[in-house]
């Protein structure tokens, strides 16, 4: 079964043209034709700026790159300020539109800056996605 998976995985979106098979593993922005002309605005984030908080790795790696095929721009955020950096890059890479927001999710006003700057360079904050983990 995970193979099977596995081999599933590596076709999601080779057949939309309208992303590189390389940027989204999202079956949304897979959907096209009938589909798409039903539900249009359900999927379509074009116009619209994303913050994920912890997204330079795993679900929110994931999520962003899904958010980008699907038009947003993303605002990608972690600790480390240059894997923040190069997962931007690879966004632009393929044809998506991110910025950079290094900061810790524990420093309130580390968060009300990023805010204030995704705001100041994409003109609102359209969607939040609370997704950086904190231990105690």
């Amino acid at each position: 079964m995970k193979n099977a998976l596995l081999a599933q995985d590596k076709t999601w979106g080779q057949d939309n043209p309208k992303q590189p098979a390389s940027m989204c593993r999202c079956p949304l922005a897979q959907l096209s034709g009938d589909t798409m002309a039903k539900f249009p605005s359900i999927f379509d984030l074009t116009g619209r700026t994303a913050l994920v908080t912890g997204s330079t790795r795993g679900i929110g790696w994931s999520t962003v790159q899904c958010m980008a095929a699907l038009g947003a721009t993303v605002a990608i955020n972690g600790r480390k300020s240059e894997a923040v950096v190069a997962r931007c890059a690879e966004i632009e890479a393929e044809g998506g539109k991110a910025t950079t927001v290094p900061f810790d999710v524990t420093d309130g006003a580390a968060l009300d800056d990023a805010i204030d700057r995704v705001v100041a360079e994409a003109g609102s904050l359209d969607i939040l996605v609370a997704n950086a983990a904190h231990s105690l």
